[in-house]
This record gives C-alpha cells, sequence and structure tokens, in this order.
C-alpha cells in the first residue's frame, strides 16, 4: 500500500494560510495547513508515499505517515496499491441543470393572487424547481393553502415559507398543511416571541425566531454555521456563483430581478408575457456567471466554495467583484469579527442603509 489517495467526494481548497477538505458525501471539513495541503495534492496525482517521503528526515517521515493514517481513520482518504489507484475516478467538477431556473424567491407584503397566478406560469416556463415565499406580514391560513395548493401542481419540487407569526399558525394547521403536500422542505416563523425549533411529526422544519424580518435586507450574512457542504452548491461555486446562479426574485412590488435586494429590475410579473428575453439579458446573465474564484479576498479564502455568495451588498457597491459586505471571516488572518461593527465597513453599510 505504497500510495495513498483521497476519496472523491473529499476536495481540497487552498486558502492563503489554510486548505479545507471538504467532505461532500458526509458534510464535514477538515482544515490543515497549506504545506498538508501540498503534500495531499502531491499524493492524489499518484506521487508515491515512497517517493514522497524521500525528501523528508526520519521525525517528518513519521509524522507524515500519522498524518495519513489518521486522514484514513477519520474517513477522508486510505491506502491502495498503484495497480489500484486509478480505479477511483475522481469527482467531475462540472455541473449542468436541464431547466432555465432553479429557484424563485418570491416576497410579499400584501396577497396578490394574480400574481400568483402569473408566478405559476413563470415556474412553468422556465421549470423551476424550488421557490421561496417571503411574507413580511401576518397571512391567513386559507391564503397561504391556496398559494400552496396553487403552485403544488406545478414544476415544484421544494418549497421553503417565511413568514410572520399569528395564531392561525397552529399545530393543526402545521398537520394539514403536512398532510396536503411533500412539497414543503422548511418553514421559518418570524416575529415570534421564542426561538424554537420543531423537526417531529412533520415533513419539514418548523424554526421560530424573534427577529422581525420586513424585508430581505436580513440575507447575505456569511458566518461558520450558514457553511453549506453539500455537492450541488459546492459545484455551483465553483463554477458560477453560488448565490445567484440560475435564480430569480419577484420582490414586492412585482419586478423581476436577480435578488430582491439588487436595484436593477427587469421588468415586472404583472406585465411580462415571456421570460425568454430576461434569461439572455446580458446583465442577469453576468451577475449569475461571477465565481468566487474571482471575488476580491474570497480568492484567498479556504471557505470559498461552502458560503454564500451576496452581489447585493458588497464591500466597494462599485465593484461587482468586491468581497461581501456582511462577511467578517480574514483569511490572511484567520479571523472572525463582527462585520457590521468594521470600521472599513462603515461607509458601505451607510450607502445600503443598513
Amino acid at each position: 500500500m505504497n500510495y495513498f489517495k483521497l476519496f472523491a467526494n473529499c476536495i481540497l481548497v487552498k486558502g492563503h494560510n489554510r486548505t479545507t477538505i471538504n467532505d461532500l458525501q458526509r458534510k464535514k471539513i477538515q482544515i490543515v495547513n497549506n504545506n498538508i495541503a501540498d503534500l495531499l495534492g502531491n499524493l492524489n496525482n499518484k506521487v508515491s508515499v515512497k517517493e514522497l517521503l524521500a525528501n523528508y528526515d526520519d521525525i517528518e517521515k513519521k509524522d507524515i505517515i500519522s498524518l495519513l493514517e489518521n486522514l484514513e481513520e477519520m474517513g477522508f482518504g486510505f491506502f491502495c496499491t498503484k495497480e489500484s489507484f486509478d480505479k477511483f475516478i475522481p469527482l467531475k467538477k462540472e455541473i449542468h441543470y436541464s431547466n432555465e431556473i432553479t429557484n424563485i424567491i418570491c416576497e410579499f407584503n400584501e396577497i396578490n393572487f394574480e400574481r400568483v397566478k402569473k408566478i405559476y406560469h413563470l415556474i412553468q416556463q422556465t421549470r423551476t424547481e424550488s421557490i421561496t415565499l417571503i411574507f413580511y406580514n401576518k397571512l391567513k391560513n386559507e391564503s397561504l393553502l391556496e398559494i400552496v395548493k396553487t403552485l403544488s401542481t406545478s414544476f415544484i419540487v421544494s418549497i421553503d415559507i417565511i413568514i410572520r407569526e399569528s395564531n392561525d399558525l397552529s399545530v393543526d394547521f402545521f398537520s394539514s398543511l403536512n398532510s396536503f403536500t411533500n412539497l414543503i422542505n422548511s418553514m421559518i416563523i418570524h416575529s415570534s416571541k421564542e426561538e424554537t425549533i420543531h423537526k417531529e411529526n412533520y415533513n419539514f422544519e418548523i424554526r421560530y425566531i424573534k427577529e422581525r424580518i420586513k424585508d430581505f435586507s436580513f440575507c447575505g450574512a456569511v458566518s461558520l454555521n450558514r457553511m453549506n457542504i453539500h455537492q450541488r452548491s459546492f459545484l455551483e461555486s465553483i463554477n458560477y456563483n453560488s448565490c445567484l446562479y440560475k435564480k430569480l426574485a419577484i420582490d414586492v412590488n412585482g419586478d423581476i430581478k436577480n435578488c430582491p435586494n439588487i436595484k436593477h429590475s427587469f421588468g415586472t410579473i404583472d406585465t411580462i408575457e415571456n421570460v425568454d428575453s430576461i434569461l439572455e439579458d446580458s446583465i442577469f446573465k453576468r451577475i449569475g456567471n461571477i465565481k468566487k474564484d474571482e471575488i476580491e479576498v474570497c480568492k484567498y479564502c479556504e471557505f470559498r466554495h461552502v458560503c454564500t455568495d451576496c452581489r447585493a451588498y458588497v464591500e466597494d457597491p462599485k465593484n461587482d467583484y468586491s468581497k461581501p459586505l456582511k462577511c467578517g471571516y480574514n483569511p490572511y488572518t484567520n479571523e472572525w469579527s463582527e462585520w457590521s461593527e468594521n470600521p472599513l465597513k462603515k461607509a458601505a453599510i451607510e450607502y445600503y442603509k443598513l
């Protein structure tokens, strides 16, 4: 067993000082220094352990063998023979979608059922697979159920709901919603008196949060507990923008955008007949193709392919390739800080009126 190889689902992402091993199957991250990453990269390129160790003294050799044994024990890689090395096929880094849009975000202050019908037709045109419904104000159960019923007959396979707490949102209603459809993925109930999570009894998770969500400015924050270690989003981040590729938003006014927080509108859902003109628009497509490897600071971050990438709020509003404003991580020092308290971000915070 003179060769060592990382499992195909364990991908190295090198930062300025550190590297992450991203286990896309078990959704785990292991942080190693860049020297170890270089060593693993060589081994993954079919350099034998014996060849590699020839460059080190006896103490270093023992440390390297111990490291590899630990990685094997933790399930990130394995020892193998030269003959079997090529039988383990690497993960393809490309990603392809058959649908024109993968996700739509829809904001509502007040319910407009004619608009909901327009959204339904938009879903059918673009073969959208998931939708996020955001209700900033209280909503009657009957209205929510009618919206879900309308959308459940479309291409949609997943519905996420963010809604304001009300007395209508009872256990009985959740049960009836659960029995009606299995399309609901999650429900966040904002403006709650307490913070709690319910996972039992339903096919979807119900999360109560105290935060009062008044508009979409709540979105875009980067933190360790928001990291998304998932194969699809990881590959999307390598090839496209992790937040906006094949995504579309309809804001409270019915304006069609890349994101509710981006000012540029491509028209209104209330009047548009065919969405093809938007999908082919150079502005619409450009922002969805901005990769993390092209973004200032982010391209030196070891977490860049497992975090979101907000293009609506950036440190330099005049630069589309500027670092996300709501990120407090410094890849040069490997330290986290509260982004809103950083004096260097003050001008951008004032510009966006956050």
